[in-house]
């Protein structure tokens, strides 16, 4: 029997936040059903507990546990193929990473949300909003260090964005 190549990773979703701390602050069902329809596509990976200042590391670091999280379900080979994959996005790099709007709204080292995550109440003291810049400084240089040289999708974007501009 033939073995069915697995599909290169296209996008890797992560949270900040463990699921756990998800399913607490949001609700089990919600974030079920968000997981189930992300999970529809073979391309498709989503990470938990990844740290936006540390990125390469915590990716890997997030893919381990997801697989020792499934370890009844999957075999060792399974388990290796998505580390590999996982290892290869992270090494040849990003074509985009795209982070939504940084929070430190989370208890240091523990991926749990604070109180107030969920209504938005977060992240408003003037301690936080500090914390922020600095969070957002770090992750744009490792984001940077993970990006792809000569990105052809990231320069077709720039080129499609200055077109646009002109027009208007």
């Amino acid at each position: 029997e033939k073995k069915k190549k697995k599909k290169k990773i296209k996008v890797i979703a992560t949270t900040h936040e463990t699921r756990e701390s998800l399913e607490r602050t949001y609700g089990r069902d919600a974030v079920r059903a968000t997981l189930k329809e992300l999970e529809k596509y073979e391309d498709v990976v989503v990470l938990h507990g990844v740290d936006a200042a540390k990125l390469k590391e915590s990716v890997m670091d997030a893919a381990k546990k997801k697989m020792k999280n499934t370890k009844n379900t999957t075999t060792d080979a399974e388990t290796g193929d998505f580390l590999r994959r996982v290892k290869k996005c992270t090494e040849k790099g990003f074509n985009k990473i795209v982070w939504n709007f940084p929070c430190v709204s989370r208890e240091e080292g523990r991926g749990e949300a604070k109180d107030g995550a969920k209504q938005g109440a977060d992240g408003r003291n003037p301690g936080d909003v500090e914390l922020n810049r600095n969070l957002t400084l770090t992750f744009i240089a490792n984001a940077a260090a993970m990006l792809k040289k000569n990105n052809d999708d990231f320069n077709d974007d720039a080129q499609e964005s200055k077109k646009t501009k002109k027009k208007t």
